[in-house]
């Protein structure tokens, strides 16, 4: 699925960059936003969550300073939310974080996602 950011239900997004203007612990909660959207997505396609098989692997991006480290722990936002949508045997996936100075609109995260679909005959 391609990226998706953290935009409200109104279709804004609060700009910014982790490790300056935005914290750890609010960009922790906007990727938990951000996999909403991913799930709202898939729900809008397939018709339900119970078509997902399992979360393959997300890869986050996030707006951060130089300096900032924990991309990790704001990756976790996400990543919580999938085991506790989905459990573990559907839920574990792989994951990649990385840090960037530039994202569309502003945005202090991009999350995108691989998700099996059950097969039906």
């Amino acid at each position: 699925m391609s990226g998706q950011g953290p935009f409200g239900d109104d279709g804004t997004v609060a700009p910014g960059v982790v490790g300056h203007d935005v914290t750890v612990e609010r960009a922790t909660s906007l990727a938990r936003l951000t996999g909403v959207r991913l799930l709202g997505e898939v729900k809008n396609v397939c018709g339900s969550l119970n078509e997902v098989s399992a979360v393959v692997r997300l890869f986050g991006t996030i707006r951060s300073a130089p300096e900032f480290e924990d991309h990790v722990e704001v990756m976790n936002g996400c990543s919580e939310l999938m085991l506790e949508v989905f459990g573990e045997k559907v839920g574990a996936h792989a994951r990649m974080v990385v840090g960037v100075s530039s994202l569309p609109f502003g945005m202090p995260i991009e999350i995108s996602a691989i998700f099996r679909l059950r097969e039906h005959d």
